[in-house]
């Protein structure tokens, strides 16, 4: 696996850790004491930074955390038959379950969602997923770990964690194909909106600034 030059075990394991430290700081600020969304928002200023930092100091990390366009029209093909499917399903679902029409907040939650589902999956495939990967750790374990990771930075909301746990082993598994993360925040994103309003059938913007 090629590497950037300022790559050492010791920052893998550093950066994985922190990783884990910062979902569960997510958990119990957003899910367990209730917290808003914007509370959070310090730990993702320092996480900036030191990306930041990182790029400077070699550009080339942004090829690693599949950031990059050399790659993307395979990885496009590869995610969008995941994307369709998963538009049919809840389709299908929504229909057998009872017609619900989308409301105008969901034209909104598309539109600002693959930004949050970048966020999601550079924190899940270009830190975690990568880092293990550099660790030597093989695919068979890289995928279910994180998918159930992924699923329980949604805890305890175990409708969302387990449909963010089967969607998670599907990214994983595509990430570690064609590394490019792009086309994956943004199947995310309008994946997750749908899933809100048409499977959870709730609002996600009331979910994230403190609403029911």
């Amino acid at each position: 696996m090629r590497c950037s030059a300022s790559w050492t075990v010791r920052r893998s394991i550093c950066e994985i850790a922190a990783v884990l430290l910062t979902g569960c700081a997510a958990v119990l600020s957003l899910h367990v004491f209730g917290l808003h969304v914007y509370l959070f928002l310090p730990a993702l200023l320092v996480w900036s930074l030191y990306f930041v930092r990182l790029v400077r100091q070699d550009p080339l990390v942004l090829e690693e955390w599949g950031v990059r366009l050399d790659n993307l029209r395979p990885a496009l093909a590869r995610c969008l038959p995941f994307f369709l499917l998963g538009v049919l399903g809840m389709l299908c679902w929504r229909v057998i379950s009872g017609w619900k029409p989308l409301p105008l907040s969901f034209f909104i939650v598309l539109a600002f969602y693959p930004l949050y589902g970048l966020v999601q999956q550079f924190f899940m495939q270009a830190i975690l997923v990568r880092n293990l990967r550099r660790l030597s750790v093989p695919p068979g374990i890289i995928v279910p770990v994180v998918s159930v990771l992924f699923g329980l930075l949604h805890a305890p909301d175990w409708p969302l964690a387990g449909l963010c746990m089967v969607a998670g082993a599907v990214w994983t598994l595509l990430f570690l194909r064609t590394p490019n993360i792009v086309p994956l925040g943004f199947s995310h994103g309008w994946l997750g909106a749908l899933a809100y309003y048409w499977l959870l059938v709730r609002d996600p913007l009331g979910s994230l600034f403190g609403g029911s």
